[in-house]
């Protein structure tokens, strides 16, 4: 989530009270009060239909986008694999993701209320702001909203719901956590050249979307940093030498190519440095699941993060200007 002191609504400058953080959804502007609720400016609306149906491949009809086959998927997009030549092992049974979940990692508080039939295929609710099936529908605030499409196949799930209004759907291609808490993975918001590995997390029954940390619009940590591996002093091959990986805390939340922690997730910067965020259940290959990051009165200096495979890696942060 970027925390923005100015937004664009349809070409137009919006300038939002200080110490509001700003998400953008498509035609939509969120301003996130410290409380975590969204609530929508003059330039919002209200909870918004269907904007386009979901096919086999992802999001598709009127503004819709399709979510690509990747690795372990089948060609309808969906996580799965068919049965191999000669006598395979049995698929796994899909888990089971039913319920409402909220994601992050991406500047729109997206959730969505999953429904999940014996044979995974999903159905429900998807909201570019807020989580749909608040026990209090009187408090429910939701933002441009469609039915959900997807399916399970073991611990991987695709799904997808179009809205009115740009850029018109979002999707997901995630792993799930093998205790079905957690769920990581690539997010697209629409645009083909753009892809973000998000996390997400159940959502309360009586919470509009995850509970956010208390607002800080003074933290001296916040703000976007390069990380460099140091190959000495790290072991693994998942992650590689020469290649700028990005990391990014904002609202007590790190996020960016090692993966996303709430901050509920992470120790209080104010106990000291480190940050140790995690350990997380285990999801998609390769992914960190606890950062230990250094920090100091200029921000964040140093990160070590550790997989499950035992793959321990150490950065150099860089805080971008």
């Amino acid at each position: 989530m970027r925390d923005l002191g100015r937004s664009g609504v349809n070409g137009v400058m919006t300038t939002l009270p200080r110490g509001v953080g700003v998400v953008s959804a498509g035609l939509f502007t969120v301003a996130l009060s410290a409380c975590g609720q969204p609530a929508v400016d003059s330039a919002g609306s209200g909870r918004g239909g269907g904007g386009g149906s979901i096919s086999a491949s992802g999001l598709g009809g009127s503004g819709g986008v399709g979510v690509e086959g990747g690795a372990g998927t089948s060609a309808a997009g969906g996580p799965g694999a068919s049965a191999g030549a000669g006598g395979s092992a049995p698929a796994e049974p899909p888990a089971d993701i039913s319920g409402r979940w909220g994601m992050f990692g991406f500047e729109d508080p997206v959730g969505v209320l999953l429904k999940e039939a014996a044979d995974g295929t999903l159905t429900g609710e998807g909201c570019a702001a807020g989580a749909p099936g608040v026990a209090d529908v009187t408090q429910s605030l939701l933002i441009a909203c469609g039915e959900i499409s997807g399916k399970v196949t073991g611990h991987t799930a695709w799904f997808g719901f179009a809205f009115v209004g740009p850029p018109g759907g979002y999707s997901a291609q995630v792993t799930v956590s093998s205790d079905g808490k957690r769920m990581a993975g690539n997010f697209e918001n629409g645009d083909p050249n753009w892809r973000f590995l998000t996390a997400w997390l159940p959502v309360a029954d009586d919470a509009n979307w995850l509970t956010a940390a208390p607002l800080d619009e003074n933290d001296p940590l916040a703000g976007h940093y390069d990380l460099t591996l140091l190959p000495e002093a790290s072991t693994g091959g998942e992650l590689t030498a020469g290649v700028t990986y990005s990391l990014g805390y904002f609202g007590q939340t790190l996020s960016g190519d090692l993966g996303s922690f709430w901050w509920s997730e992470i120790s209080d910067r104010a106990q000291g440095s480190p940050l140790r965020a995690g350990p997380v259940p285990a999801t998609q290959s390769g992914l960190p699941t606890s950062l230990t990051v250094d920090f100091d009165a200029s921000g964040l200096t140093r990160a070590v993060a550790r997989t499950p495979s035992g793959g321990l890696y150490t950065f150099v942060a860089t805080k971008r200007p």
